[in-house]
């Protein structure tokens, strides 16, 4: 397979793009797909605290669906905590979120949830806002966050 450097990433041979940020936060995979139809996967680690709450925002979403992914764990049942289904948006500030299966939160370490700006909030038809709330563990956890569909989600901001 052949590489070559593009500007943020690595194309091979075939068409796919691999887009990391300049401080290899996150990492972006592009598959070309027929007649105007490609699919992207977006993918963030982070070391987070069962005890934190996070706000993780994306840039880059617009109308369509999109299968989302998140988990985490520091230990056993009890510590951890995931969400998995299918949401679709509208190109302003409407979410739907069907669940694959039930999500998992935890008292230890928190719950996921999603959320999109209002009108007149900065972000508003662009942005994906993914939380993590706080539980009451101290200890700390690896987070992931997988999503895949049309949309080109960069990260913006982890506070």
């Amino acid at each position: 397979m052949s590489v070559k450097l593009v500007p943020g990433g690595i194309l091979n041979s075939t068409g796919n793009q691999f887009e990391f940020d300049t401080n290899g936060k996150y990492i972006s995979y592009y598959r070309a797909g027929i007649s105007n139809s490609e699919q992207y996967v977006f993918y963030l680690a982070h070391s987070m605290n069962g005890n934190s709450s996070y706000t993780i925002t994306l840039s880059g979403q617009g109308s369509g669906i999109t299968e989302v992914l998140l988990y985490a764990s520091h230990w056993t049942s009890g510590y951890d905590l995931w969400k998995y289904g299918f949401m679709s948006c509208d190109s302003y500030d409407q979410i739907s979120f069907s669940d694959i299966h039930t999500p998992q939160t935890s008292s230890p370490q928190g719950a996921w949830s999603i959320s999109r700006p209002s009108s007149g909030q900065t972000g508003y038809q662009s942005n994906l806002i993914i939380t993590k709330s706080a539980g009451t563990y101290i200890g700390g956890m690896r987070a992931m966050i997988r999503l895949s569909g049309q949309q080109v989600y960069r990260l913006v901001s982890i506070t």
